[in-house]
């Protein structure tokens, strides 16, 4: 329902990227459209007996101020084989003169906005 298959590498692997239609509001920056950089919207799933894991982390691609970005991780996160919590987010965010992207702790709206939606 949210995710296309890319690669299965055995039982337990799957590599899947996210269905476009599936999101409400896609915000990949342009860094993660270039042809060349097309692994970065990849999703690496390992089933573990009955854990899930994500080892090179769940992008989701939506913005963090659109309130429809918190209708889908509500409905996301009802329906994923897996429990979310704001302690494990982050947001991606652009820094310094160059505008690199970086990963930080999401700031105390969002944080509050997540546990609103995740059950």
């Amino acid at each position: 329902m949210y995710f296309e298959m890319v690669e299965r590498n055995e039982d337990s692997k799957f590599i899947v990227r996210w269905k476009d239609s599936a999101l409400p509001n896609i915000g990949w920056p342009a860094e993660f459209l270039a042809p060349d950089q097309q692994k970065q919207q990849e999703i690496l799933f390992l089933f573990l007996g009955e854990r899930v894991g994500f080892p090179l982390g769940l992008t989701i691609p939506i913005s963090p101020q659109e309130s429809s970005s918190y209708e889908f991780l509500g409905r996301f996160s009802a329906s994923a084989p897996f429990k979310m919590s704001p302690k494990h987010f982050s947001v991606v965010v652009r820094v310094g003169n160059k505008g690199t992207l970086a990963d930080r702790k999401p700031d105390a709206d969002i944080v509050a906005r997540l546990q609103s939606v995740l059950v």
